[in-house]
């Protein structure tokens, strides 16, 4: 059980402990043995780890796309030089007299 004071009447309070780290969790909305509404609200502490977080993972996530991205370049030239390569072999049997290829 946990002791609380609620914020509006000043009334002393307990809570169990489940109820209390649910309410936390959520942030949902609890009342006072007089019926007044309390909640948790997100500390600023907290809310700035939270979108430092969120911040590290996106810049990540964009980290992630870039490098996907650069290979995919990559292999388009690759596959842009063999097919080159290949065109050239084909115009070269072509030329022997090999119309089989066509």
């Amino acid at each position: 059980m946990r002791s609380i004071a609620c914020c509006v009447c000043g009334t002393v309070f307990s809570v169990d402990d489940n109820v209390y780290a649910a309410r936390l969790r959520d942030g949902k909305t609890f009342y006072c043995p007089n019926g007044q509404g309390q909640s948790f609200a997100e500390s600023d502490a907290s809310q700035i780890k939270k979108l430092k977080r969120q911040l590290a993972d996106a810049h990540n996530t964009n980290q992630w796309w870039e490098n996907h991205a650069r290979h995919l370049r990559n292999e388009v030239v690759h596959l842009q030089h063999v097919a080159a390569g290949m065109k050239g072999r084909l115009v070269q049997e072509i030329r022997k007299g090999k119309p089989e290829l066509l």
